[in-house]
Formats: C-alpha cells, sequence, structure tokens
C-alpha cells in the first residue's frame, strides 16, 4: 500500500509534530502547505482566523487540521500528501527552525524517514524530478495522465534539419540557446549580483526607460524560503530587483503584476511588503491564456511599450548555494510570452 494514499496514525502524528518545528513562524505554516500544492479550500479558514486572531491559532492545531483534511479527501489530495511527505523526508536546512527546536526537528525527521522504508522514501523523493517514461511510473496513477493515452501511431523520426533551422555555420538550435545562458550560484554565492547584471543589460538602462509595468512569475517571493526549503530572502532580493536593477523610485507609479496562481493570503502578505517600500505600486495578478506558467519570467514594459525580460531562478535561490541557469530573452520569445501573459 502506498503510504501517502492515507496517512496512517503514526505518520500522522509525527507528521503533526515535525511541520510545526520546521516553520518557524505562524504563517511559514501556511506557505508550507501552499508550496506543496494544498489549495485554499483546505487552508483559507485557517488563513482567515490567522489575520484575525493571531493569539488564539496554534501552529500544531493548523498542521493537524490541515493533515487531517487531506487524509479525509482520499485519492483527490495524492499528489498533496505526497509533496507534503517529500518536502518533510527533504528538509536539510534546519538553522531555519527555532534554535531550541532545532535538535527536535531533526530527530523528528529522522523518525519519519525510519517510518518510510527506504525504497518509498526514494521515490518520494524522486516524484518531482524523475522523467515518466511509461504509465507505470506515473506517481499517482491518474487515468487523465498522458502516459495512459498511448500513442495509435508509432513514433516518426525527425526529420534532418535544413540550414534554416540550425542557422549559421551549422550550429544547431542547442547551440545558439547556450550562448544566451549563464550559470549562477555555487559556492562563489555571486547569484544575487549576476542576476541584477544580467537584468540591467537585458533591459538596456531601465533608469532612462520609464518603468509602466513589471510582470514577475516567481510564485515563492513572499516567503524567507525557497520551495525547497532552503533559507533566503527573496522579498530582499526583489526590492534590489525593482530598484536596483531596473531604476525604480519609491514614489514612483507602475503596475507590477504578480502569478495569478499565489494564494491570496501569500498576495496580502507580498502585497503589503512592496507597498511599504514602492509607496505608488499597483499590484495585480495577470491572467494567463491557455495553460500555467510554470517557470520564472522577470519581464519589464517602458513607455515605449517594448516588452523585455530575462529568464533566472527564484529570488529566494539567490541567497543560496544552488547552481542554476539564467539569460536573456530573445525577441521572439517576448512575443510569445506576451501572448500568454495578459495584464488587464
Amino acid at each position: 500500500m502506498d503510504i501517502t494514499f492515507h496517512f496512517p496514525p503514526n505518520l500522522m502524528g509525527l507528521l503533526g509534530e515535525a511541520i510545526p518545528v520546521l516553520c518557524k513562524y505562524k504563517w511559514d505554516v501556511l506557505l508550507f502547505f501552499q508550496r506543496a500544492g494544498v489549495g485554499e479550500q483546505v487552508t483559507g479558514d485557517l488563513a482567515q482566523k490567522l489575520a484575525t486572531s493571531k493569539d488564539e491559532v496554534k501552529k500544531h492545531d493548523m498542521v493537524r487540521t490541515v493533515l487531517t483534511r487531506l487524509n479525509a479527501r482520499g485519492e483527490s489530495t495524492l499528489g498533496e500528501r505526497r509533496e507534503v511527505l517529500r518536502r518533510v523526508i527533504e528538509f536539510e536546512d534546519f538553522s531555519v527552525c527555532w534554535e531550541h527546536d532545532r535538535n527536535k526537528a531533526k530527530a523528528l525527521v529522522a523518525d519519519i524517514r525510519k517510518l518510510v522504508s527506504e525504497q518509498e522514501v526514494e521515490a518520494i523523493k524522486s516524484t518531482q524530478w524523475q522523467p515518466r517514461t511509461s504509465p507505470q511510473s506515473c506517481p499517482l496513477h491518474r487515468d487523465d495522465c498522458p502516459l495512459h493515452r498511448p500513442s495509435e501511431e508509432p513514433p516518426v523520426p525527425a526529420a534532418p534539419k535544413t540550414s534554416e533551422e540550425t542557422g549559421p555555420d551549422d550550429v544547431d538550435d542547442f547551440e545558439q540557446i547556450l550562448r544566451i545562458l549563464a550559470v549562477g550560484g555555487g559556492p562563489a554565492r555571486s547569484a544575487g549580483k549576476r542576476f541584477l547584471d544580467l537584468t540591467r543589460k537585458a533591459t538596456k538602462g531601465c533608469q532612462g526607460m520609464d518603468v509602466r509595468q513589471v510582470v514577475v512569475t516567481d510564485p515563492y517571493l513572499h516567503t524567507s524560503f525557497s520551495e525547497s526549503g532552503d533559507a533566503g530572502d527573496g522579498f530582499e532580493w526583489f526590492s534590489r530587483f525593482l530598484g536596483d536593477g531596473l531604476g525604480i523610485a519609491p514614489e514612483q507609479s507602475f503596475e507590477l503584476f504578480l502569478n495569478p496562481g499565489m494564494g491570496g493570503v501569500a498576495f496580502d502578505l507580498l502585497r503589503s511588503r512592496i507597498t511599504a517600500v514602492f509607496l505608488k505600486a499597483s499590484i495585480k495578478r495577470f491572467v494567463v491564456h491557455e495553460g500555467r506558467i510554470h517557470d520564472r519570467f522577470y519581464l519589464v514594459r517602458g513607455k515605449d511599450s517594448v516588452l523585455r525580460g530575462v529568464f533566472g531562478p527564484s529570488m529566494n535561490g539567490l541567497s543560496g548555494r544552488g547552481v542554476f541557469l539564467m539569460g536573456d530573452l530573445d525577441r521572439e520569445a517576448l512575443g510569445q510570452l506576451d501572448k500568454i501573459i495578459q495584464c488587464p
């Protein structure tokens, strides 16, 4: 039996003790579940109560309530339960916990890893990243997964590329793409500076272009942790992106469009932090024309209506040592994004 199909009582108990000590603040509990894909239909009332009666809300009670609701919903929340468990099992940076909770947190995570067999641990940890090559490898075993719809016709081998497709001097598309990529992060910890330098270069001196709109698809700006649980201050880097990278003054009027997938609590939290620094920012959600945005794009439009921008890591990853790719977006890519991301 898949241990994530329903959390058994012993695992429920351990998770109910572990998650509150892994999350430093009460709001972080909600953000932990949000990053695991838990929707507002499960946490909405808790967020409202936390906003109005913070002192009456306890972290342990919040966690137990959410876990119980996820368990009660059965197969419909299997993905969320698997992701909750994966995030606990993979948690490593205990320096983000309260000092008096660190040893307890380490012990609880170790107990959870022991409870879940080694085979299941590896399966759970690899769920998000493992390539899906067959219906049997789909972790949710969902009938609507594309892997359950085998093609009626055998795959057709790709035709050789023409000179127009490969570009000048027979350099293929992949090599051309690699030329625009930059590697950031790693032991040098120069990620933030490199990202700001890239932004300034791609937007060609935004200080003189009178920024009218900024579109950011990164959904993790509102928290002090990256989606992998590493410590980082996404808001600090976001402030520097707007101020140092784009040259927006605190009193300047501009529209900021954020990811529509960001929950109401997270959206309100980020809006309050942004408007405390950029007093005339008008903050909204953009609309996605068909599908959803998966990657992080940082787009800017000035008074000339020209869209400029870069892609890169989450802002919360700029303080860490993770290695990532970033680059500036060419005109064709920006044109596609302009059709997909709509700013009402």
